[in-house]
């Protein structure tokens, strides 16, 4: 129950750094989110992380708590926009690329 995140780009200017990379999901989502720190990142502070969308899924990253949120569009109920992926999903071939600024 945890990301595997693998950093293939690294670009600094000053001291603010931009790394790029893939996030790796495993066997079971946990709701709530999946804990994604700057360190993960490679990174002291995170200022802003940017997740690809990737086979029908789109995420969201909380830096208050450091989660990343998987999301699908829900379709047992009509109109309904996206929903968290819930807990335990198999999300083992999930694998987006992802963009992150910091320090």
């Amino acid at each position: 129950m945890a990301l595997t995140v693998t950093v293939t780009d690294e670009q600094v200017t000053g001291q603010q750094r931009k790394v790029s990379g893939t996030i790796d999901f495993d066997d079971s989502y946990l709701s709530g989110g999946e804990s994604l720190t700057p360190a993960m990142l490679g990174l002291t502070t995170l200022d802003k992380i940017v997740v690809t969308p990737f086979a029908g899924f789109v995420f969201d990253h909380t830096a208050a708590d450091n989660l990343l949120h998987a999301y699908w569009v829900d379709t047992t109920v009509d109109g309904a926009p996206l929903a968290e992926v819930p807990s335990m999903t198999n999300m083992d071939a999930i694998v987006p690329s992802f963009t992150a600024w910091g320090v």
